[in-house]
C-alpha cells in the first residue's frame, strides 16, 4: 500500500496505472436496474501487514473507495481463515468457494480436497448456474487441485498466474456475469524469502499482483456496458505465513485480508468477525441468489465502522509516563511500586526514553528478578466479558533469554493458567507474543513478531471477548506488523495475581526481562486499529496524553 521495500521501479510504475471508469460513464442510468456482476480473487499466502507495506495503488483505491465513481470499499486487515483445518490452501480454498467451514466441507489439507462434501456444499459458481443456467461463469486457477472442487463454470482454465490474468482479461471483455480467479505467486515468494512485511522480494511480488489486478479492473471499466452494471469485487487470501512457512496454528498464519468493493457496499472497516467463508454468502446475496441455510458465513459489505479515533483518555485505567517516578498519570492514582519479590530494584530514568524518561528493568548479574507491580486494583481486573488494551514502547537489552514477561498478571508456568501476559521472547531469539488463558483448558497465543534490540518498538495488545485478540508491533522505520486470533474459546481471564511489569503475576518466573519501557497505558476497552496507528505514528510515536 505505501512504502514498498526494495521494489523495482518497473514494478512500482506498472502498479501505479490505476484503472479509471470510461469518460461519460461515471453516473449510471438509475432508471434501469443495474445488472449485478461478480469478481472474486483469492490470493495465496498474503499477510495483510505485508500488503500494507507493498506498493499496491489498485488495492488502495478499492479499499479507499476511490477506484471508480460510485464504488466503495469495505475492508479488514484482521480477517481470519479456518480454525478447524490446517492453514494451507486446500481447506481454505474450499471455504472460499463453498462458504462452508472445514468441519462442514470435510477438507483437512491439500491431500484430500477431492474427498470434500461438495454435493452438500457446492461451489458458489455452481449455485449461480443452478439458479439461472443462462448465467455466464468462469473459473481460473493456478493450482490444479482447485479442479477437484466442481465449479460447473462455463469456462475453466488452469494455468500460470499471468496466463490466467490474460485469459481473465479476455473473459471480462465478454458478457460474463461471475468470475473466480486464484493467484498463486505471493505464496512462492513467501516460501522462498519470507512472509514478513520487511522482506523485499515478497513485497515486490505483492506489487506485481496489484498490477495484475489493475489490468483486470481496467478491462472491466472498458466494458461498453460498464455504466449499466454493478460489479462486486471480493479479494481475500487463503492464509498468511511466518518466516518461510505456513500450515500451523499461529496468528500470522490465520490473519488474512478481506475486501469487498462495489456500488452497494458501505465505505469503512468490516467487523472483526469477518471470516474466510463469508465470500460465498457475500457473492450470492449480491447476485440475488438465495443463501443455503447450511452455510455458516455472513454477508459482508453492508455493515462497517467508520475510521475510529476517540479521545484516548476514554476508558483509560492507568498511564505511566516513567518520567523520573512510578506515578500514574491517568488521574486514578494507581501508582506502581517495586515488586515484592524483586532482587534488584528497577531504575526510573529521568531521560533517554521514547518521550522523556523511561523504566529500566534489568539485573546485570542475570539471576535476580527486577520488576515493578501495579497490584490488584479493581480497575485492572479484566473479567470474562471485559475488553481491554495495553500499549507501551519497548527497547530490549540485547537478546532475551527464555520467554520473559513484559507485563502480565498470570502464573506463566502454564499458558492455560488464568490471566494474560505480553512476552519478549515467545518464539526464540527476540520475538514478541502474548498469551491469554481461561484457567481451564483454553488458551489463545499470539506469536510471533520478530524484533531487533537496537531501537524503540511500539507494542499494542487489544482483547475483545466477543471478537479478536490483536497484537501490533511497529519499528522505528515506520513498518507496522500485526496478528490476530479469535477469543471465542476463552470464558474468563480473571487472575488472583497482581499485574506486574518485568515479571509474571507470581514475581518468581525464572526468566527475567532485560529492557527499557516507556509510556505504558491500559484501557478498559479495545482500541481500534486507527487509534493504535495514532499512537504509533509511523515510528515517531505520540504519548497517550500529550
Amino acid at each position: 500500500m505505501t512504502g514498498a521495500t526494495d521494489a523495482s521501479a518497473d514494478d512500482v510504475t506498472e502498479a501505479e496505472d490505476t484503472p479509471e471508469a470510461p469518460d461519460g460513464e461515471d453516473t449510471p442510468d438509475t432508471s434501469v436496474p443495474l445488472s449485478p456482476r461478480s469478481l472474486v480473487i483469492a490470493l495465496d499466502g498474503v499477510r495483510p501487514d505485508a500488503m500494507a507495506q507493498a506498493a499496491t495503488p489498485t488495492l488502495d483505491a478499492l479499499i479507499g473507495g476511490t477506484l471508480w465513481p460510485g464504488y466503495h470499499g469495505a475492508y479488514t486487515p484482521t480477517a481470519q481463515n479456518l480454525t478447524d483445518a490446517d492453514t494451507v490452501s486446500g481447506p481454505n480454498h474450499a471455504a472460499i468457494m463453498t462458504g462452508a467451514t472445514g468441519s462442514q466441507h470435510g477438507v483437512t489439507g491439500n491431500h484430500d480436497v477431492w474427498m470434500g462434501d461438495f454435493d452438500t456444499y457446492p461451489h458458489y459458481l455452481s449455485l449461480l448456474e443452478t439458479a439461472d443456467p443462462d448465467t455466464s461463469t468462469a473459473c481460473l486457477f493456478t493450482w490444479f487441485t482447485d479442479a477437484e472442487i466442481p465449479s460447473g463454470a462455463d469456462f475453466i482454465k488452469n494455468a500460470s498466474d499471468q496466463d490466467n490474468v490474460d485469459a481473465r482479461a479476455d473473459v471480462l471483455a465478454t458478457d460474463v456475469d461471475a468470475v473466480f480467479l486464484f493467484l498463486d505467486d505471493p505464496d512462492h515468494a513467501g516460501h522462498s524469502h519470507g512472509f514478513e512485511p520487511g522482506v523485499g522480494p515478497y513485497l515486490e511480488e505483492l506489487a506485481s499482483v496489484d498490477a495484475q489486478i489493475g489490468t483486470l479492473l481496467a478491462t472491466i471499466a472498458a466494458r461498453p456496458t460498464f455504466a449499466q452494471e454493478s460489479w462486486q469485487i471480493v479479494i481475500t487470501s487463503d492464509h498468511g505465513g511466518y518466516h518461510g512457512g505456513h500450515g500451523g496454528g499461529s496468528a500470522p498464519e490465520h490473519t488474512i485480508p478481506f475486501l469487498v468493493a462495489g456500488r452497494d457496499v458501505l465505505q469503512g472497516r468490516l467487523p472483526s468477525g469477518t471470516r474466510i467463508f463469508d465470500v460465498t454468502p457475500t457473492v450470492l446475496d449480491h447476485m440475488g441468489v438465495p443463501i443455503p441455510e447450511l452455510l455458516t458465513g455472513s454477508v459482508r459489505g453492508d455493515t462497517v465502522t467508520a475510521p475510529d479515533v476517540a479521545d484516548l483518555t476514554e476508558g483509560l485505567a492507568v498511564y505511566y509516563r516513567f518520567d523520573g517516578d512510578l506515578s500514574d498519570s491517568s488521574g486514578a492514582e494507581l501508582h506502581a511500586t517495586i515488586g515484592a519479590n524483586a532482587d534488584v530494584a528497577p531504575t526510573v530514568m529521568a531521560g533517554g526514553g521514547k518521550f522523556g524518561g523511561h523504566l529500566k528493568v534489568d539485573d546485570p548479574g542475570g539471576d535476580g528478578a527486577s520488576y515493578v507491580s501495579l497490584g490488584t486494583p479493581p480497575a485492572l481486573d479484566m473479567g470474562a466479558d471485559q475488553p481491554f488494551s495495553v500499549t507501551l514502547w519497548f527497547r530490549s537489552h540485547g537478546t532475551q533469554g527464555g520467554d520473559p514477561v513484559i507485563v502480565g498478571n498470570k502464573d506463566w508456568d502454564s499458558g492455560f493458567n488464568a490471566g494474560w501476559v505480553m512476552l519478549a521472547n515467545e518464539g526464540g531469539d527476540n520475538s514478541f507474543g502474548a498469551n491469554f488463558g481461561s484457567g481451564a483448558d483454553a488458551r489463545v497465543d499470539l506469536e510471533d513478531i520478530d524484533y531487533t534490540d537496537t531501537q524503540w518498538w511500539f507494542l499494542g495488545v487489544t482483547y475483545d471477548p466477543e471478537g479478536l485478540a490483536l497484537m501490533v508491533a511497529g519499528d522505528a522505520g515506520g513498518v507496522m506488523r500485526w496478528m490476530a486470533l479469535e477469543t471465542a474459546a476463552l470464558d474468563s481471564l480473571v487472575s488472583t495475581y497482581p499485574l506486574n511489569i518485568g515479571q509474571d503475576g507470581t514475581g518468581a518466573y525464572p526468566h527475567n526481562l532485560a529492557a527499557d519501557l516507556d509510556d505504558l497505558a491500559i484501557w478498559r476497552r479495545a482500541l481500534s486499529m486507527d487509534e493504535l496507528n495514532v499512537l504509533y505514528s509511523d515510528g515517531v510515536g505520540a504519548p497517550v496524553v500529550p
